[in-house]
């Protein structure tokens, strides 16, 4: 796939050219939404990152491997946007489907970190 490959050269401009020439309703449409979204993430853009992700989410055809990356990649960002309680929404959505995807159990505890700081009173 031209897109993986441009990816791992770091050409992400041209993995982002090829991919959005893939049309929606395409057998590789998913793949190809949720490798645009990985490589925003790469690239810093958050909140576009965020937005593929919720789409594919929203996916009536999205399969459970996609689904699940969808997910991390929601709790990832939404750590970045330090929205620690979406974080763990999306930590949650994700750990029923699979406790032990990725590093979930140590995402899961930085966030629950970020969280109780979040409550302590500030001196």
């Amino acid at each position: 796939d031209l897109a993986g490959a441009f990816r791992e050269m770091g050409l992400l401009s041209e993995a982002k050219e090829v991919l959005s020439q893939i049309e929606q309703g395409s057998e590789v449409y998913n793949g190809a939404q949720s490798l645009l979204g990985g490589i925003e993430f790469e690239l810093g853009s958050y909140v576009s990152s965020l937005d593929i992700f919720h789409l594919l989410l929203r996916s009536s055809k999205l399969d459970n491997e996609h689904k699940k990356n969808a997910m991390y990649h929601c709790c990832l960002i939404y750590m970045h946007l330090q929205d620690f309680k979406k974080a763990s929404q999306f930590a949650d959505k994700l750990s029923r489907l699979e406790s032990n995807y990725r590093n979930l159990a140590r995402l899961r505890s930085e966030i629950d970190n970020r969280l109780e700081k979040q409550k302590s009173p500030r001196p």
